[in-house]
């Protein structure tokens, strides 16, 4: 079974800064209001000195990893037939008891 996202809910995963300190301490998804939004959070500290998470909220992006959805192409509508459909039947010399059954 897959992960299923719930509304109003979200995961933060910590972030390879790779030395830029611009770049998110942590980074992921949540569902607002039945959109998906890609997070980044940043610790930050206020002019108390006290710790808290900015995060800020963008439109999800492609993700590299993985294909762009293929659209299916719909089937041709069914063109209807030039001769009555006819159940097919058994030779009568075929048949055991000598009559033609359809099957």
């Amino acid at each position: 079974m897959g992960f299923e996202r719930r509304d109003n809910s979200g995961a933060l995963f910590g972030n390879d800064k790779q030395g830029n300190d611009k770049r998110p301490d942590a980074k992921g998804s949540a569902v607002v209001a039945g959109h998906l939004y890609d997070v980044a959070a940043w610790w930050r500290r206020d002019s108390r000195d006290t710790p808290y998470l900015s995060l800020a909220f963008s439109e999800p992006r492609p993700r590299q990893d993985t294909p762009p959805p293929v659209q299916v192409a719909s089937p041709p509508p069914a063109m209807p037939s030039e001769q009555p459909a006819t159940q097919p039947t058994l030779p009568a010399g075929d048949d055991p008891i000598g009559a033609s059954i359809p099957f």
